[in-house]
């Protein structure tokens, strides 16, 4: 690897002109591809193979009244008021009228349906009005939560003074995943320190230079993907960050190596062939790990993580080609002025190392002066290796102890921003009728036997609502041809709660039960109880990934 790299690397800073022409080529090929080919990002998403994907499917075949995405607008009566009183039904009506004129609006479901209980909490204060979608969250489109906001806005305009009217519900679970300032700030963060590290405006922009080619090329072919594959938002996100990180970091390896040759007296070529042919193995085992841990993603058995993972790892491939090849042609035109005005660190290159041929693989044996506390320390730690792994063994296996207890879940509205609309919805559906209202489930009921689906449904939401855990059943109804039955349920804990996983566990456990007695198959479904199953394999996936990472990077 080494004889490889120094010839390939010794190349490219021959060829300097041409090997920037080539990437500067790439980067506008794919992006006249993006202009022409491109589609727009799909945040959709499924579990294939879980209980509650395979129970959504059949919901939206059989019941799609009920199985797309919710909406929510609550609202508290003033100060005094009672939510039942006159002026508040009245606005409550005409706002719902406007609700079912939106696109995408399937229904609309009063708080003062007599069909249903628990949209009008107990000291009648607040009101929740119910908005069913004709997609799931994730395939609505961005207008959809502006336009339930503005009929928000304009209920509160026709309401007393104190009356506060919040729209929240599932369809603001979307994910807006953006670039902001933060990643610019830290690419100058970045460059300052090694600003003052290297002590050198070329040296220090070099890395900088080179990751960003590197990641917009690998954005550009991220994009140009859509084309071909669904693509959710979040994965440029991804890769932008790793390959940022990892495009400065292999930089920096190959241009500190080729400044301590330069150092020593090594001309510019012989350095920067030294510096990759011994820093770059470095670069290719680092590189080849991270790439061997983000296709691990696939592991998971999640579609739209493992296409995170295969977009990450090309961004990250791309970032060790530029490095490999790009920055020795870079550090050919920066030439003499990347030598340092003083030798830095307590490694000396031997005089005959530097008398090396230009054809020398190896740069030389590094003669640590061992006056340091980093000298002092290896020494410590290798006197007697075996000891120091067995410590090191032990310690990691003690702090890892407190991962058995580990609980998985996927972030809720209640870690939304602050001051932003999900969760400030959160937290007042919270306040008013109970955390489970924000998580509800959706079981479901294959009633097609049935000979009394009223009644079947009405007697299995009773059962429902006995069971530990449960703290109300707000509907349990047959679809319109009475095949399907659904049954809605507020867990008396929180989406993210281990007890309302513990809920759902409960819920499929009883589905024999629910069968020897009603004669149906039942199975749990809804947005919350997706994200557990996602949570759950996520967890079954750790020690497979875990081995298949440790295993393959073991050939590197």
């Amino acid at each position: 690897m080494s004889a490889f790299l120094y010839k390939l690397r010794r190349q490219a800073f021959r060829n300097k002109w041409r090997v920037l022409a080539v990437w500067l080529g790439i980067l506008g090929v794919l992006g006249g591809a993006v202009a022409i080919w491109s589609q727009e990002f799909d945040d959709s998403f499924t579990l294939p193979g879980s209980p509650s994907q395979e129970a959504l499917n059949n919901l939206q075949r059989t019941f799609p009244d009920a199985s797309g995405a919710r909406g929510t607008i609550t609202i508290v009566a003033a100060h005094g008021d009672e939510i039942t009183m006159k002026r508040y039904k009245d606005a409550i009506a005409q706002a719902i009228a406007e609700i079912e004129e939106l696109p995408h609006v399937r229904s609309v479901v009063s708080p003062f349906n007599e069909y249903i209980t628990g949209a009008i909490n107990r000291d009648k204060s607040a009101a929740m009005i119910s908005v069913n979608y004709d997609e799931q969250f994730s395939s609505l489109p961005d207008t959809v939560r502006t336009e339930l906001e503005s009929a928000a806005h304009h209920l509160a305009e026709y309401l007393p003074e104190g009356v506060t009217v919040q729209p929240g519900g599932e369809i603001f679970a979307k994910a807006e995943v953006h670039l902001s300032w933060v990643e610019g700030l830290g690419v100058v963060i970045a460059f300052v320190v090694m600003l003052f590290t290297l002590g050198s405006f070329i040296a220090a922009g070099m890395p900088i230079i080179s990751a960003l080619l590197g990641v917009s090329i690998g954005m550009l072919g991220i994009v140009g993907a859509t084309a071909m594959a669904n693509i959710s938002s979040s994965t440029p996100i991804m890769a932008i960050m790793l390959g940022l990180a990892v495009g400065i970091d292999y930089a920096l390896f190959i241009i500190y190596r080729t400044r301590s040759y330069m150092a020593s007296g090594i001309g510019v070529e012989d350095a920067v062939a030294r510096a990759v042919g011994t820093a770059g193995c470095a670069v290719v085992f680092a590189g080849g790990t991270v790439l061997i841990a983000l296709t691990g993603l696939s592991l998971a058995g999640i579609p739209f993580l493992a296409t995170m993972g295969f977009a990450a790892a090309a961004t990250v491939a791309v970032a060790v080609c530029v490095a490999l090849t790009l920055l020795p042609a870079l550090l050919g035109l920066a030439g003499e002025r990347l030598v340092p005005k003083a030798p830095r660190g307590k490694l000396k290159v031997s005089q005959d190392n530097a008398e090396e041929s230009e054809h020398s693989v190896e740069p030389g044996q590094l003669r640590a002066k061992g006056r340091g506390f980093y000298a002092r320390w290896v020494r410590f730690v290798t006197r007697v290796p075996t000891v120091t792994i067995v410590v090191v063994v032990l310690g990691l296996s003690a702090l890892a102890i407190p991962a058995k207890d580990l609980d998985l879940a996927l972030p809720t509205n209640a870690t939304a921003e602050k001051g932003s609309v999900p969760r400030e919805s959160y937290h007042l559906i919270a306040e008013e009728f109970g955390v489970g209202y924000n998580g509800i489930l959706v079981l479901t009921a294959d009633i097609i036997n049935s000979t009394d689906p009223l009644g079947d449904m009405k007697a299995l939401g009773q059962d429902v609502e006995q069971i530990d855990g449960v703290a109300k059943v707000l509907l349990a109804v047959p679809n319109q041809d009475a095949t399907t039955g659904m049954v809605q349920i507020v867990p008396t804990s929180a989406p993210d709660d281990p007890r309302t996983e513990q809920l759902v566990h409960t819920l499929r456990d009883k589905a024999e039960h629910f069968e020897s007695k009603y004669g149906f198959e039942t199975a749990v479904t809804g947005l919350t109880a997706i994200q557990i199953d996602i949570s759950s394999r996520l967890g079954g996936a750790l020690v497979p990934f875990g081995l298949f990472v440790i295993g393959l990077s073991l050939f590197l």
